[in-house]
Protein backbone atom coordinates (compact mmCIF):
# COMPACT_ATOMS: atom_id res chain seq x y z
CA UNK A 1 0.00 0.00 0.00
CA UNK A 2 1.44 3.59 -1.20
CA UNK A 3 0.89 6.14 1.37
CA UNK A 4 0.80 10.18 0.24
CA UNK A 5 1.91 12.35 2.26
CA UNK A 6 1.28 16.18 2.30
CA UNK A 7 1.93 19.03 4.90
CA UNK A 8 -0.05 22.01 4.09
CA UNK A 9 2.71 23.49 3.30
CA UNK A 10 3.69 20.94 0.37
CA UNK A 11 -0.63 21.52 -0.49
CA UNK A 12 -0.39 24.90 -0.70
CA UNK A 13 2.30 25.11 -3.23
CA UNK A 14 0.46 22.50 -5.48
CA UNK A 15 -2.16 24.83 -5.26
CA UNK A 16 -0.82 27.48 -6.34
CA UNK A 17 0.91 25.58 -8.93
CA UNK A 18 -2.18 23.88 -10.09
CA UNK A 19 -3.47 27.76 -10.17
CA UNK A 20 -0.81 29.74 -12.08
CA UNK A 21 -1.22 26.26 -14.88
CA UNK A 22 -4.81 26.93 -14.90
CA UNK A 23 -3.69 30.36 -17.10
CA UNK A 24 -1.86 28.51 -19.81
CA UNK A 25 1.65 28.14 -18.57
CA UNK A 26 3.52 25.13 -18.07
CA UNK A 27 3.45 23.50 -14.69
CA UNK A 28 7.35 22.61 -14.95
CA UNK A 29 7.82 26.51 -15.76
CA UNK A 30 5.43 27.32 -12.77
CA UNK A 31 7.22 25.47 -10.00
CA UNK A 32 10.78 27.62 -11.40
CA UNK A 33 8.73 30.15 -11.29
CA UNK A 34 7.53 29.41 -7.69
CA UNK A 35 10.59 28.71 -6.57
CA UNK A 36 13.15 31.85 -8.56
CA UNK A 37 10.08 33.94 -6.74
CA UNK A 38 10.68 32.17 -3.06
CA UNK A 39 7.39 30.88 -2.82
CA UNK A 40 5.13 33.87 -3.41
CA UNK A 41 2.59 33.74 -5.99
CA UNK A 42 2.65 37.07 -7.30
CA UNK A 43 6.09 37.15 -8.04
CA UNK A 44 6.07 33.85 -9.94
CA UNK A 45 3.26 35.07 -12.34
CA UNK A 46 5.48 38.28 -12.91
CA UNK A 47 8.35 36.03 -14.00
CA UNK A 48 6.16 33.98 -16.34
CA UNK A 49 5.13 37.22 -18.15
CA UNK A 50 8.14 38.75 -18.20
CA UNK A 51 9.69 35.24 -20.14
CA UNK A 52 6.47 35.29 -21.40
CA UNK A 53 7.08 39.17 -23.31
CA UNK A 54 10.75 38.70 -24.07
CA UNK A 55 10.03 35.41 -25.96
CA UNK A 56 7.35 37.31 -27.88
CA UNK A 57 9.74 40.48 -28.20
CA UNK A 58 12.16 38.11 -29.56
CA UNK A 59 9.91 35.98 -32.30
CA UNK A 60 8.76 39.27 -33.64
CA UNK A 61 12.39 41.01 -33.79
CA UNK A 62 13.81 37.76 -35.56
CA UNK A 63 11.26 36.85 -38.01
CA UNK A 64 11.07 40.41 -39.10
CA UNK A 65 13.78 42.67 -38.30
CA UNK A 66 13.13 45.73 -40.34
CA UNK A 67 10.20 46.72 -38.19
CA UNK A 68 10.82 49.44 -36.40
CA UNK A 69 9.96 49.62 -32.44
CA UNK A 70 6.92 51.64 -32.38
CA UNK A 71 5.26 49.33 -34.67
CA UNK A 72 6.10 46.62 -33.26
CA UNK A 73 4.53 48.62 -29.86
CA UNK A 74 1.39 48.64 -32.06
CA UNK A 75 0.88 45.61 -32.79
CA UNK A 76 1.21 44.78 -29.36
CA UNK A 77 -1.46 47.02 -28.17
CA UNK A 78 -3.83 45.80 -31.16
CA UNK A 79 -3.26 42.48 -30.57
CA UNK A 80 -4.36 43.21 -27.09
CA UNK A 81 -7.40 44.38 -27.66
CA UNK A 82 -8.79 41.97 -30.28
CA UNK A 83 -7.56 39.41 -26.89
CA UNK A 84 -9.75 41.51 -24.71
Amino acid sequence: MTTISHTTKSLGKDWLIQRMSTLGFPQTLCVSALEEAGGDETGALKILLQRLIEDEDHTETASNPDIAQDELEAMRISRMRTTI
